[in-house]
């Protein structure tokens, strides 16, 4: 079992939650870089832009605050999973993308049933999140606090967003985006994004 990755691999976790992959036809498996930067906007640029700055992950609890500060400035977050941990949650190879805010590192990667990304953000607080995105849901994820949203303009099960805070005006963010024609319920794609999530903790723990 590759550290940080509990669940085993991503494909595993929709599997279990969804029955066979071979029922649900994938619309694309690798998709331009165009396409890829348009989909980062979609789910960041537009989601943080005007902040100027698994189900829901243990619902509306209060988090302790962690013992561990994980700071990310410099952070690639292409780095955040290692090479063990992207083959174990069933990955490719992530590709670097370009934001237009500086505080906005971006990395994607394909995957089971769609692409996924982990952002670091370093001038935002969860409370900004709160504030720009449709419908978040206040949680827990390894003793950190975590807001969960479907993100901008997404139907339900098309995407998940999942915020971490591990630092004062620190945020990790871990999304997929469904390439499918029907996309997966919602928890589904929830659970497969927490399970990455636990792993990019991990990494950034270890550093």
């Amino acid at each position: 079992m590759i550290e940080g990755v509990p669940s085993g691999r991503v494909d595993e976790v929709w599997q279990s939650e969804q029955g066979s992959r071979s029922e649900r036809p994938i619309m694309l498996r690798r998709m331009p870089s165009f396409t890829l930067r348009r989909l980062v906007l979609l789910t960041i640029g537009l989601a943080l832009a005007g902040s100027g700055c698994a189900s829901p992950v243990g619902g509306a609890a209060t988090a302790a605050a962690p013992s561990q500060r994980l700071q990310l400035d410099g952070v690639d977050p292409c780095a955040t999973l290692t090479a063990d941990q992207t083959r174990a949650l069933g990955l490719g190879v992530g590709e670097p993308q370009q934001n237009v805010r500086s505080d906005l590192h971006t990395c994607i990667w394909s995957g089971p049933h769609g692409l996924y990304q982990v952002t670091t953000l370093t001038a935002n607080a969860l409370d900004d999140v709160r504030r720009i995105n449709p419908d978040p849901v206040d949680g827990v994820l390894e003793g950190r606090p975590t807001v969960q949203t479907p993100g901008l303009g997404a139907r339900p099960g098309q995407a998940c967003q999942l915020y971490v805070e591990v630092a004062p005006e620190q945020v990790v963010h871990a999304g997929f985006q469904s390439l499918e024609s029907r996309p997966p319920a919602s928890e589904v794609s929830c659970a497969a994004v927490a399970t990455m999530a636990r792993a990019v903790l991990a990494t950034l723990a270890a550093r």
